[in-house]
């Protein structure tokens, strides 16, 4: 699709995108490094599964937030060669694909390792948890290496980045695959997070049972832990949510796909 063409009709969504995306890509990417430099002041070899996993998620997240940004200084400035090529705008959707979708998938495994031990007290060894990254990252890949060989990529309505083309068998395909691999992920966050919830309910009620504790202190203490997770969930559903929503109505109804939506979804 001819770049001219589609940032011609984006206005003035796409500088209504751009505004958007410059303002949540850096400070998250600011408050990403932060974190992340406070963690690497521990040694890889000392850390717990979940804080490994947790600064992966960090790594990836400032990968997503730099090629975010620089998309949307790009295209506010009018810089076209960033996506107006096949190669460009390829790459552009891997570095995107590879960031956003590997931090989702981090995210799932770091909500099944609290699970698993918050819930069932069950401690699995560290290399499972690499083996189904791994997973992830090939079938991610698989996905990106289908879509160049198969110009399963576009530049999509509002002009800022590139993403499969759903108009064409090889985006469809693709397109379907990375759904999957998202819903996956998310579907760990909403399962382990609302069982860790159930169970910290339980263990709150047997202990003011048994130990006698103040009632309106576990409730408090019961209402926190519900608290904490649900917005682990209303984040999660907010950041990928509106991405998985947009790829099943866009596989039936491509022409649903237009700068406004674009532009609501990506935002």
């Amino acid at each position: 699709m001819d770049y001219k063409h589609v940032r011609d009709n984006s206005h003035p969504y796409n500088y209504i995108l751009d505004a958007i995306g410059l303002a949540l890509a850096i400070p998250g990417m600011i408050l990403a490094a932060l974190v992340l430099r406070v963690l690497m002041n521990r040694k890889w070899s000392h850390m717990n599964i979940d804080l490994k996993l947790i600064t992966l998620t960090l790594i990836f997240d400032i990968i997503s937030c730099l090629e975010s940004g620089l998309n949307c200084f790009f295209n506010m400035i009018n810089f076209q060669y960033n996506l107006s090529y096949t190669w460009s705008c390829n790459l552009a959707a891997t570095i995107c694909l590879i960031g956003f979708i590997t931090s989702i998938n981090l995210v799932g495994l770091i909500a099944l390792e609290r699970c698993l031990l918050i819930c069932y007290q069950t401690k699995i060894d560290e290399i499972y948890y690499w083996i189904m990254l791994i997973i992830f990252i090939l079938i991610n890949i698989g996905s990106i290496v289908i879509s160049w060989l198969s110009n399963g990529f576009t530049i999509l309505p509002a002009s800022m980045y590139c993403m499969f083309d759903v108009k064409v068998k090889a985006g469809r395909i693709t397109g379907i695959i990375t759904l999957l691999l998202a819903l996956v992920s998310v579907s760990m966050v909403f399962i382990g997070y609302i069982k860790i919830s159930l169970k910290r309910a339980q263990e709150s009620k047997q202990s003011q049972i048994e130990l006698g504790l103040n009632p309106v202190e576990v409730r408090k203490t019961m209402r926190s832990t519900i608290i904490k997770s649900m917005v682990i969930i209303f984040v999660s559903c907010l950041n990928n949510g509106p991405y998985c929503i947009l790829v099943v109505i866009s596989l039936f109804e491509p022409s649903f796909l237009t700068p406004l939506v674009d532009c609501i979804s990506a935002s």
